[in-house]
């Protein structure tokens, strides 16, 4: 099971100034307010494509994981761990270390040997990138970030536009072809689910 604890601050992958910069839209006031909505908008479409938010959180996750070896933490990276512990008693810092190769948490023993868990742990972890600000580049991946403003700055120029015409001939004879998404296929524009496949998540 997981909670959230405490939610991010933000869920904007990208600002206004750093896409407008990349996508070579001018300084208005008209054009910022626009790409504001389309920013949340492809940053809420990322979001609940990948499965998972990116802002750093702090969570609460117990009862379930691979009790045998390390428990995979449900979102990644790990920042920071507050608490481990296994029914009402603690656990020291030195009884537990992250593996982050894997994205779990091991069980340690004295002289640094790994142990099974036997019973799943309770963990309350910080985890989540430091979104981009203005002032601030943060952590999260640049490829997300792109994709955020690949696609904000499609809605931004197919604004009136059927979001799924993939392309249209008018000269002489009018013609147009159409995006026939699947089930699978959440994210109209193709470039980005190519950018986003590494951090979509199955589970939980």
């Amino acid at each position: 099971m997981l909670t959230v604890v405490t939610p991010a601050t933000s869920s904007l992958l990208t600002t206004v100034e750093r896409a407008r910069s990349l996508l070579g839209l001018d300084a208005g006031v008209d054009t910022a307010a626009a790409l504001q909505r389309h920013i949340a908008t492809a940053s809420r479409v990322i979001a609940d494509y990948c499965r998972r938010p990116f802002g750093v959180e702090t969570l609460k996750q117990w009862g379930e994981g691979d009790v045998l070896n390390g428990i995979a933490f449900a979102r990644t990276p790990v920042r920071s761990i507050a608490s481990v512990s296994i029914g009402n008693a603690d656990l020291a810092p030195d009884e537990y270390a992250i593996d982050a190769g894997s994205g779990s948490l091991l069980r340690m023993g004295e002289c640094d040997v790994v142990l099974c868990w036997w019973t799943a742990p309770t963990i309350v972890y910080e985890a989540g990138y430091q979104l981009p600000t203005d002032n601030n580049a943060g952590d999260l991946p640049e490829s997300v970030e792109r994709a955020a403003i690949i696609l904000a700055g499609s809605y931004f120029a197919g604004a009136g536009r059927d979001p799924l015409l993939k392309s249209e001939d008018i000269d002489g004879l009018a013609s147009a072809s159409w995006y026939v998404p699947g089930a699978a296929d959440q994210v109209l524009v193709p470039e980005v689910a190519q950018i986003l496949a590494p951090y979509r998540r199955f589970w939980p």
